[in-house]
């Protein structure tokens, strides 16, 4: 890529800039305004310290509809096997085990 050594015309303001070759004399520059920068770049850190929370709770919040799908979908099949029709399967918004007919709790079979 050899683009300073064109013949053509160069209609810009830059047109010296364009006839020249990349140089790397400005590289590190920035340095001496690096304690200027730093509030950004501390905000920035953090910022992407919240995104990635962000992503694993959507994550985690995947897993759990996941597992309350397939949990219901078990609840379900154990219901049609041994015949309880007081299944209630959780909503997503509850925690906790109080379902009327699971394996093991034979009062709730027995009703039946």
């Amino acid at each position: 890529m050899e683009f300073h050594k064109t013949d053509r015309a160069v209609e810009t303001p830059s047109s010296l800039q364009v006839k020249q070759p990349i140089y790397n004399s400005s590289v590190g520059s920035w340095k001496k305004y690096s304690k200027h920068l730093e509030p950004l770049v501390q905000a920035l850190a953090e910022l992407q310290k919240i995104k990635a929370a962000e992503h694993k709770i959507a994550r985690l919040e995947k897993m759990k509809a996941l597992v309350l799908t397939v949990r219901n979908a078990y609840l379900e099949s154990f219901e049609a096997a041994v015949g309880c029709r007081e299944v209630t399967p959780l909503p997503d918004n509850v925690d906790g085990d109080s379902d009327k007919c699971l394996p093991g709790n034979e009062r709730a079979i027995q009703s039946n």
